[in-house]
Order: structure tokens, then sequence, then C-alpha cells
């Protein structure tokens, strides 16, 4: 299928937007939010909803009512009926206004919709999806510090952008992003969660990153578990028994393998193979699969957004 996109409820090609002179192509004056939609069905749509009166929120907008919010959904709501495999959706905000820096107080916004397909290997079934194993890398590209805009999916993502290249450039599925401090912060299109001691750790995401539904989802489902968000080194990380990578659309990804970096105190480029799940025990196979089963439960009971009736 080729991706279709709306404009506040309206196909691009209908809207009239000037791409050229939007505050979204100038300054990545907005935010948006990612999720999967099946048949319909936005899966755990009513949490995207909350994430993205938050970011709005914190970025001076006005707020949208949730008629306002459906109005601009519900066509591509409908139009994923047309197709029986899950896609990807994404709901972003684009600030309205004349170029310039400075905003017009409590600006409105433009909201855009649009569908497309899943990345490639997940177009199966989401509730038949297995949990999948990849190799990390630990990126030179610094994630991006600005204490005011960590947590939010903000329009801006260069420092991903040029991580990500580094990704495809060495050959690994995903790579790990440092802050300035060498602190853990984030993959380049997740949120890092290891496993130690019967506790799960993640970092501590109070200067950049951003506050991924994946990982809250699964942070709502293990609850019979301490969780920990921590700021620490990708070398503390190493006493793991596991290292996942956890995304919204994605879900729960395995880490066999971690390549550190030229300058990492545990070797220059070392390859840590410890966490490959070909050498894990039985017990710690069916942890991980517990995990991914308890997430993606948590996933498939989370309240939907569907056309309203």
């Amino acid at each position: 299928m080729n991706s279709q996109i709306w404009c506040q409820g309206k196909l691009v090609l209908d809207a009239g937007i000037d791409w050229a002179q939007s505050r979204a192509a100038h300054y990545g004056d907005g935010c948006f939010t990612t999720g999967v939609v099946r048949q319909g069905a936005w899966l755990n749509g009513q949490a995207h909803l909350a994430r993205m009166d938050w970011q709005m929120a914190r970025l001076k907008f006005a707020p949208v009512g949730y008629d306002s919010w459906m109005d601009a959904i519900e066509p591509a709501l409908a139009a994923s009926k047309a197709y029986q495999q899950p896609l990807v959706i994404k709901l972003w905000a684009i600030r309205q206004g004349s170029l310039g820096y400075q905003p017009s107080p409590n600006s409105a916004a433009n909201i855009m919709v649009s569908i497309s397909p899943m990345p490639a290997g997940y177009e199966s079934d989401i509730v038949q999806r297995k949990m999948k194993s990849i190799a990390l890398g630990v990126c030179q590209t610094p994630a991006t510090e600005n204490a005011a805009l960590a947590g939010i999916k903000h329009l801006n993502r260069l420092d991903c952008v040029l991580a990500r290249a580094e990704v495809a450039e060495a050959g690994w599925d995903e790579g790990v992003m440092l802050d300035q401090h060498q602190q853990l912060v984030c993959a380049t299109q997740g949120n890092l969660v290891w496993y130690v001691q019967s506790q799960f750790f993640s970092p501590l995401l109070l200067r950049s990153g951003v506050a991924g539904l994946g990982l809250q989802t699964w942070q709502s489902a293990a609850t019979t578990q301490p969780w920990h968000e921590v700021s620490t080194t990708v070398e503390a990380m190493m006493d793991a028994e596991c290292v996942c990578v956890c995304n919204g659309v994605r879900g729960i990804q395995w880490v066999d393998s971690i390549e550190l970096s030229q300058t990492s105190p545990l070797g220059k480029g070392k390859v840590i193979t410890k966490f490959n799940n070909k050498q894990w025990p039985d017990s710690a196979r069916k942890l991980a699969e517990d995990w991914h089963n308890q997430w993606l439960k948590a996933f498939m009971g989370a309240p939907a957004l569907t056309v309203r009736q």
C-alpha cells in the first residue's frame, strides 16, 4: 500500500497545505505519536491521545477537544478497514501561525494523520507476533539534552536521524544513544530496559529522550517486579541478565549483542555477546517470552480508538 495523509480530516491532496511555509518545515514546531491501527481500531489509542494532550500543553499549544481529535483521526481509521494487516498510524500537530521564532500565544494546531505499512518483518497479525532478537551498537551521536523538551516526541529528531545513519553504516539492528555525560538515554527508535536480580531498570529521562508509550504499557503490565529509572552508563548495563528495546509499534525486542563505543573502558569496539538468547538458560528464555506476552496482553487490552457511533 501507499501511505495516506490527512490534514484536519481531509486528504492532503485536497487540504491546500503550503509545506514550504509551515512552522514544521522551518522549525520542527510540533509533536507526534505513532501507533498501530488494525481494521479500524487504533490499539492503545486513548493513551496516544492523552500523550498528545500532555505534549501540546508542554509546548504551549491551545488544547484540542476530544471531538476535534476524532474529526481529524476518523478518516484514517475508516481507511484502515480496507486492509487485513495492521498498519502504522501517526498523529502529529503542527503549530499554526506566521514564520518567525515567536509563536502566537496559545497557538492552535493543524492536526495531521497518516497510515502506512508496518516496518519490514512486522507485517503479520500483531496478536501472533513473536519476540525478536537484535544486535545493538553504541552510537557516537549524543542524544540532545534539553530539560524543557525531555520526554516529548517533538518534530525535531535530527539526533536520532544521525544516530540511525550510524546504525545502517555499522550493520546493527539498533543503536544505543548516550547524552553528553555518557549516560544512557535510549535507543534510536525505542526505550532501553534491562533486568538485574529480579528488578527492571530503564534510563531516567530528565534531560533528553522520549517517554515511550510502549515502555509505559510494559511498566503498567509488570506490576509484580520492582522497576527503577536510573542515570547510569552503558558499561553498568553489562551486569544485566537480559537487555531489551521497547517500542510502541515493534513491541519488545531482546538484545543478542552490544558493540561498545571506541572509548568504552571495557574495550574499544568490543562486542558483548553474553545476552545472546541461544546461550540463555531455559529460565531466562521463558522470562523474556513472558515479558513479551505480558506486554502484548496489556497492549491489546488497552482502550482503543474507533470510529464514533
